[in-house]
């Protein structure tokens, strides 16, 4: 399992590699670590709109969390207007720079527009 600084070492790079673009449509991001009570395989973060109140609900249903591990899935996204909540298997690997890059990458390949009101 990660640490708690590995984890938020890991959400300041995101926000660090998200930031830019966020600026360019005036969004302020925030990228925070879900502290989650459950006892899932998985640590979440969510990356947000820091100017939109969005309703906090339940992170995941149970029944989603264990497809998820039933079949192996490393990370879970839900996208919702002005936030993106990413669930990621609580082991290392899956927590190191390269994938904070690899995640920005895809946050802005296909959930960057729930930022823009557009889902």
């Amino acid at each position: 399992p990660i640490s708690e600084l590995e984890a938020e070492r890991f959400s300041q790079r995101l926000k660090q590699l998200l930031q830019p673009f966020a600026k360019r449509i005036d969004v302020k991001l925030g990228v925070k670590l879900v502290r989650a009570v459950d006892l899932s395989a998985y640590r979440f973060l969510e990356i947000i709109d820091a100017t939109k109140v969005c309703e906090r609900d339940k992170i995941l249903d149970q029944s989603t969390i264990e497809l998820a591990t039933k079949t192996g899935a490393s990370r879970l996204v839900r996208q919702e207007d002005g936030r993106v909540l990413v669930g990621i298997l609580n082991q290392y690997r899956y927590w190191t720079p390269s994938r904070a890059r690899l995640l920005a990458a895809d946050v802005l390949r296909d959930y960057f527009l729930a930022f823009e009101g557009v889902q």
